[in-house]
């Protein structure tokens, strides 16, 4: 999503306006996020690029690290709503049926595209970079709890510890963040990043059960 796209426009005047506008925040910082670095989202800038006065954005988000926090909220809700408890689970399924544990894990992939193409990669960026201050680390961290068990829990299922389970989750949302932005600049195409990522999370999962049952 790029900058450009998310400039004010009339807003209908409606009950779901403050809704509407409170999204529009968090877009611009998730797209100054993707295109700019972290450093770049500030009140000032947001409400620059929203066309408003800049207090209209401390009405909706107090603080830089509100705004920051929204941005993730909003990427890992939508992650939530539009991926079945089963996701993990049936992308990590046995070794006996390989093609479709590929198959599945490509759906995965497709479905965390999709969000990223509605909404940015602001939120996944902010969990997988470590160069933030200590208060929006806190803010961040905090927030990530919230939806860290959604996605551990199936992986758990499949017998993995709950270390092993948040290595392979960090290391999806990190190869997706690094594909997704090599797609952005024109370097690798849709299907290329999807096949990629599901080849490197497949890989990674078959190492850990191998390390289980060596353990076992």
């Amino acid at each position: 999503m790029e900058l450009a796209s998310l400039k004010s426009h009339a807003l209908p005047n409606r009950e779901d306006q403050k809704l509407l506008r409170s999204r529009q925040f968090v877009m611009i910082a998730s797209s100054l996020i993707e295109e700019l670095g972290v450093e770049a989202v500030t009140m000032a800038r947001v409400s620059e690029l929203a066309g408003c006065a800049r207090t209209l954005v401390y009405r909706y988000y107090p603080t830089r690290e509100d705004l920051l926090v929204g941005v993730l909220n909003e990427y890992f809700s939508e992650v939530d709503a539009r991926l079945t408890a089963n996701a993990h689970r049936m992308a990590a399924a046995s070794d006996n049926d390989s093609s479709l544990s590929d198959l599945s894990m490509q759906r995965l992939a497709g479905a965390y595209w999709d969000i990223m193409e509605e909404g940015g990669l602001g939120g996944a960026i902010l969990v997988s970079i470590p160069l933030l201050s200590a208060s929006v680390r806190a803010r961040v961290d905090a927030a990530w709890k919230k939806y860290e068990r959604r996605f551990t829990d199936p992986l758990e299922s499949i017998g993995l510890e709950i270390e092993d389970a948040r290595a392979v989750l960090d290391m999806q949302i990190s190869t997706f963040v690094c594909l997704a932005l090599r797609a952005r600049s024109g370097r690798i195409d849709r299907e290329t990043a999807i096949r990629l990522y599901s080849q490197a999370t497949l890989g990674f999962l078959k190492i850990l059960k191998e390390k289980g049952l060596h353990h076992g």
